[in-house]
C-alpha cells in the first residue's frame, strides 16, 4: 500500500488545523474588540443621557428656587404689614382712651357702629350719691348682642393672631431644617457625582487599554520563525509517516 496518500493526508490535516486555529483566534479577538467598543459607546451614551437629565433638573431647580425667593419676599412684606397694623392698632387704642371731647367720641362710635347710629341717644343722668351729672351713650337693649359679638370676635382674632405668629415661627424653623436637609442632599449628590465621574474615567482608561491590548496582543517569539516551524512540523510529519509500514 502506498504511503503517499497517508502522508499527504497528515500534512493536509496539520495545515487545516493550523489555519482554523489562526482564523478562530482572529475572529475571537475581533469579536471581543467589537464588544468592548460597543459597551464603552453604550456607557458613554447612557452618561450623556444622564448628564442631560441632570441639567434639565438643575434648570427646573433653579426656576423653583427663584419662585421660592419671590414667595419669601412676599412673606417678608406681609410680615411687615402685619407689624405695621399692630402698631397702628396700639396707637389708635391709645388715642381713643385719651379722647376727652364728647363730639369726637360720638363721631367715632357712629363710624364704628353705623347700624345703631339712628337709635343712639345721648343723655345726662344725675348721680344722686355723688351729686354729679354723667353723660351716657344709650342704645336700645336689642343691640346689646352686637357689642357682645364684637367683643368675642376681637378676643378670637387676637387668639388667632397669636397662634398664627407661633405657626409662622415654627415654619421658619422648618424652613431652616429643610435648607439643611437640602444642603446635605446637594453634598451627597456632589459626592456621588465625583465618585461616578472618577469611576467612569477609570473605566474608559482601562477599556481603552484593553482594546489596545486586543488589537496588538503580546507576541511570543521563538528563535525559529513561524513559517520555518510549520515546515519543520510538516517534515516531522512526513518522517513519522515514513516509519509507518
Amino acid at each position: 500500500m502506498s504511503k503517499k496518500p497517508l502522508i499527504a493526508g497528515i500534512v493536509f490535516v496539520v495545515a487545516v488545523l493550523a489555519t482554523l486555529s489562526w482564523i478562530t483566534a482572529r475572529y475571537i479577538d475581533h469579536a471581543e474588540i467589537a464588544r468592548a467598543q460597543q459597551e464603552a459607546e453604550s456607557l458613554r451614551a447612557e452618561r450623556e443621557t444622564l448628564l442631560a437629565q441632570v441639567a434639565a433638573k438643575t434648570a427646573e431647580q433653579q426656576r423653583l428656587t427663584a419662585q421660592v425667593g419671590e414667595r419669601e419676599t412676599q412673606i417678608a412684606t406681609l410680615r411687615t404689614q402685619v407689624d405695621q397694623m399692630e402698631d397702628e392698632r396700639k396707637s389708635a387704642q391709645g388715642n381713643i382712651r385719651s379722647l376727652t371731647v364728647e363730639e369726637e367720641q360720638q363721631r367715632l362710635m357712629v363710624a364704628a357702629y353705623p347700624e345703631v347710629a339712628g337709635a343712639m341717644r345721648v343723655a345726662d343722668v344725675h348721680d344722686d350719691r355723688n351729686d354729679v351729672d354723667i353723660r351716657y351713650f344709650m342704645v336700645p337693649f336689642a343691640f346689646a348682642g352686637l357689642f357682645l359679638e364684637e367683643h368675642k370676635n376681637a378676643a378670637s382674632y387676637k387668639g388667632q393672631a397669636e397662634k398664627l405668629r407661633m405657626v409662622d415661627g415654627l415654619q421658619e424653623q422648618v424652613k431652616e431644617l429643610n435648607a439643611q436637609v437640602l444642603q446635605l442632599e446637594r453634598e451627597k449628590g456632589e459626592a456621588y457625582k465625583t465618585g461616578y465621574d472618577s469611576a467612569f474615567a477609570k473605566y474608559e482608561d482601562i477599556n481603552e487599554r484593553y482594546i489596545a491590548l486586543l488589537q496588538q496582543p503580546p507576541k511570543v517569539e521563538f528563535k525559529v520563525p513561524r513559517w520555518q516551524t510549520f515546515a519543520l512540523c510538516t517534515v516531522a510529519g512526513v518522517a513519522l509517516g515514513a516509519q509507518i509500514p
